[in-house]
């Protein structure tokens, strides 16, 4: 019978290499799921679920709405594009902790109020049209259904009207803009209002947008593809099965090839956000079958070595081959 290659055969130096690589290869993903967490995942779950994945890639369930309506009425999210802008006029504006930290219980509560009262002007803007002119001399009327909700007095134009384009500077324009705080937000910028419009326009679908969506495919295919090979391959090279190789060793490959192709038929049919899923859990479960694995054989414990211990006191002595 012709001898297999295995990882345990190799010199100490190169194993240590490859069990480094699968170590960090480990603590990528593991990377990888957190920011997944982050971003896209709803209040409550650790990774996305069907719902979150079906909002994602095919849209919500939901009356037509601009991006910025929708992310100011958000109660809950993560603070990006798929969740909620609540916190910005709250505990992620500017000077917040240091505001608050020296405020009584009374005025504490007032500051709320009139911090709530600037995120219900914005959106009254919003849904109003998000009339230019009222943006160019800052001055907006409220309207009676926000009659007696507090404002910041400095963001008034007059009993009943807010400084709408003062507003959006002050809570919006600092992480939005072309020199912003936050880094992603520098891709939404709202420092100007034609910066701005794109977001108040009602679209039919706050789903990923197709240049988005095709650019995380082939940045998914190829990053993934090559790992999961790679992995794979020192897989294969362990003393586990031949028929446990064939399964794991291109499952991760199977299944990711299956989570990214429902990213696309989401698009058509919600119903395959369970595809979405079920392909990321598969890939992942494959990945750690392939670091586990191959890191249990490189440190000489694969099961080949009990195997091959096995044949070796049963071998006759004048028929082993000298070591």
């Amino acid at each position: 019978m012709t001898a297999r290659f295995r990882l345990r055969d190799l010199p100490a130096e190169l194993r240590l290499v490859l069990a480094a690589f699968l170590v960090l290869a480990a603590a990528g993903y593991a990377a990888a799921l957190v920011q997944v967490h982050y971003q896209s995942a709803a209040p409550g779950e650790l990774l996305p679920g069907p719902d979150r994945v079906r909002e994602i890639y095919a849209g919500p369930r939901e009356a037509p709405r601009s991006q910025m309506e929708r992310l100011l009425e958000a109660e809950s999210g993560p603070m990006n594009g798929f969740g909620t802008m609540r916190p910005a006029f709250t505990v992620q504006s500017d000077g917040w902790a240091a505001l608050v930290a020296k405020l009584p219980p009374d005025d504490l509560r007032r500051l709320s109020e009139e911090r709530e009262g600037e995120r219900l002007a914005l959106l009254a803007w919003v849904k109003a049209g998000a009339d230019r002119a009222t943006y160019d001399r800052d001055d907006f009327p409220l309207g009676p259904e926000l009659a007696g909700q507090p404002v910041t007095p400095a963001l008034l134009a007059g009993p009943g009207r807010v400084k709408v384009r003062s507003l959006i500077e002050q809570r919006c324009v600092g992480c939005h803009s072309e020199h912003g705080r936050v880094e992603r937000a520098r891709l939404a910028p709202l420092d100007g209002y034609d910066r701005i419009k794109p977001h108040v326009a009602v679209t039919a679908s706050a789903r990923m947008p197709l240049p988005r969506l095709a650019q995380t495919t082939h940045a998914h295919l190829l990053g993934l593809a090559l790992l999961y090979a790679a992995t794979g391959c020192l897989f294969c090279c362990t003393g586990l099965p031949r028929g446990a190789k064939l399964v794991v060793g291109p499952l991760p490959l199977a299944a990711q090839g299956i989570d990214i192709g429902c990213w696309w038929l989401s698009r058509w049919d919600a119903a395959f956000a369970w595809g979405v899923v079920a392909g990321g859990a598969a890939a992942g479960l494959g990945l750690a079958a392939h670091v586990l694995g191959g890191l249990w054989e490189l440190a000489g414990c694969g099961c080949g070595r009990v195997r091959d211990t096995l044949e070796y006191v049963q071998t006759p002595a004048a028929g082993r081959k000298p070591e």
